[in-house]
């Protein structure tokens, strides 16, 4: 049952996610968006797992690298394992919205949003 249940939650957190443009992926992590900032094109990824092996929550996290560091680190949402749609919708969106204010806050981002600086390498 835990496995199934694990690849329903992760479905569905994966729509949410592309709802708000992240791309789905089938591999470790559930989700990913392309960001462009003043180094060229970067990526942010979205994970969910357990919390603990008896938790009665799941983790959605990600990772998006700048300098140095994962800036996504702190945003870690818990998705309760009995959430229903409505419930689950909201942590999406509550991870989702911290996820990008991170990473709008990341250095290069930031870089090429006030500065005009970088962007795509064709």
């Amino acid at each position: 049952m835990q496995v199934d249940q694990l690849a329903h939650v992760r479905s569905q957190v994966a729509a949410q996610l592309e709802s708000r443009g992240w791309k789905m992926l089938s591999g470790v992590a559930i989700a990913m968006k392309e960001v462009e900032t003043a180094v060229g094109q970067k990526t942010a990824h979205a994970y969910l797992g357990k919390f603990q092996a008896d938790s009665e929550n799941w983790t959605l996290t990600g990772s998006y690298w700048s300098e140095g560091r994962n800036v996504l680190e702190p945003a870690m949402t818990l998705i309760p394992t009995t959430a229903d749609e409505e419930k689950l919708r909201a942590c999406v969106e509550a991870f989702a919205e911290e996820a990008e204010r991170y990473v709008a806050q990341s250095y290069a981002v930031k870089l090429r949003r006030e500065h005009g600086i970088g962007g795509s390498r064709s």
